[in-house]
């Protein structure tokens, strides 16, 4: 599976895609809003539309890229190296729902450790205290830094 999988930069083009991307990646936490679904809809598109700009402002020269398989786009990785601090921070990963659960994540994670030892750079990256993905990383080597609000600090430390 792992030969079929490619990595492709962000274009404006990918736009609806990556709307509907956010939208199924939240809908779970929607389940029990008392909203129509039009509401939820409108919502979650604004939501989208203000992580777009925060990742904008915050990361200008991160590498956004579009996860393919077979060239279809079933997910996206987001990453901005900062050479001073010698870090990779890894500040999205999100698969299609019927992509996950397949290895892909892993396999892009210990691609992401690679890049880092070659960089001689550790990996970030933020997970929400109730996010299940905070034993998925804790498997993968990362490890909590600190607490921060609602979110971890997860670090992975290339070998010495």
């Amino acid at each position: 599976m792992c030969a079929n999988l490619t990595l492709k930069p962000e274009e404006k083009s990918h736009r609806r895609f990556l709307r509907d991307l956010y939208c199924t990646s939240r809908d779970y936490e929607m389940l029990h809003v008392s909203m129509s679904t039009k509401e939820k809809q409108v919502f979650l598109r604004q939501q989208f539309a203000l992580q777009q700009k925060y990742f904008n402002k915050t990361y200008p020269a991160a590498s956004r890229n579009i996860i393919c398989f077979d060239g279809r786009a079933i997910g996206r990785l987001y990453t901005d190296f900062n050479s001073v601090s010698k870090q990779l921070h890894l500040f999205d990963i999100t698969l299609q729902r019927e992509w996950r659960n397949r290895g892909i994540g892993s396999y892009f994670i210990q691609q992401l450790k690679q890049q880092a030892t070659k960089l001689e750079a550790d990996i970030t990256l933020y997970v929400h205290m109730t996010n299940p993905a905070h034993h998925y990383y804790l498997k993968h080597g990362f490890a909590c830094v600190r607490s921060e609000q609602q979110h971890y600090l997860m670090q992975w430390q290339q070998p010495q």
